[in-house]
Order: structure tokens, then C-alpha cells, then sequence
């Protein structure tokens, strides 16, 4: 009997593992509790004296990220990871964000070189943490 109930969880375990999304669906949102709505990254200029004909060059940046919390608790931390220029950038937002609000949050300033001038917004969430304690990560 107790065998019998391990190999079923463990059939089923391995069936949902192997699930592939269908064409509509992102395979990095499905069953996140948190969806990203919007990112951009907005380049920080340096100040140039008027009339010396300096090109401005992006020395920093920031992140804005909108987000919204799809499931029924409350969510107090929501960690994303920004695929950078210099690598993967972890960004941790903290707070109450109830469900079914859309967040506005906007990060940094960040290194240029870490993030990359004129750089496009590749964000994903990669954990959650409930109210209740309960921690979601990607796997």
C-alpha cells in the first residue's frame, strides 16, 4: 500500500514536471504569484557644461518595474532578477502588496556597465514571500 501511494506521487509529480506550457503561455510566469506588468530601464545622465559639444554618456540607471500580485494573500517580498550586461542584477522589493494591485517601484541608481547603456528590460520574479511565511521560488 505504501509503496503503491509513493510511485502514484511520484507519477504525478513527474507528469506536472513535464508539462509544457501551451503556445499562449510564457513559461516563466506560469503559477508565479507575482507577474510582472512593465519594466524600463532608464538611463542617468552626467551633466554637461553648455557649449563644450560633450556627447552625454549614461554613467547609472534605474530600474522602474510594475507588478502585480495574482494570488490570494498578501505578498512581502518579491525578489526579481534583471538579466544585466555584467550579469544577473537581484533586485528585492519589501512591503505589503495585496492582491490583485498593480505596484509601480523604480530602483537604483545602478552601475551602467552592470546593467548596459540603452539596455532593454529582461526582469523575471524569482521568489515571493507570503505574509504567512511561505516562500515561492522559480524552479
Amino acid at each position: 500500500m505504501r509503496i503503491t501511494v509513493l510511485t502514484t506521487i511520484a507519477i504525478a509529480a513527474v507528469s506536472l514536471a513535464t508539462t509544457q506550457p501551451s503556445a499562449a503561455q510564457d513559461s516563466s510566469t506560469i503559477n508565479a504569484p507575482v507577474s510582472v506588468v512593465t519594466c524600463d530601464v532608464i538611463d542617468t545622465y552626467r551633466s554637461a557644461p553648455w557649449g563644450e559639444g560633450v556627447d552625454l554618456v549614461p554613467t547609472s540607471a534605474t530600474v522602474r518595474v510594475a507588478f502585480v500580485n495574482r494570488s490570494d494573500r498578501t505578498v512581502n517580498d518579491v525578489t526579481f532578477v534583471l538579466a544585466g550586461r555584467g550579469g544577473d542584477l537581484r533586485i528585492a522589493d519589501e512591503g505589503r502588496f495585496s492582491s490583485g494591485v498593480q505596484i509601480l517601484h523604480t530602483f537604483g541608481p545602478f552601475d551602467v556597465d552592470a546593467i548596459g547603456p540603452n539596455a532593454s528590460c529582461d526582469v523575471n520574479v524569482t521568489s515571493v514571500t507570503f505574509d504567512n511565511g511561505v516562500v515561492w521560488r522559480r524552479a
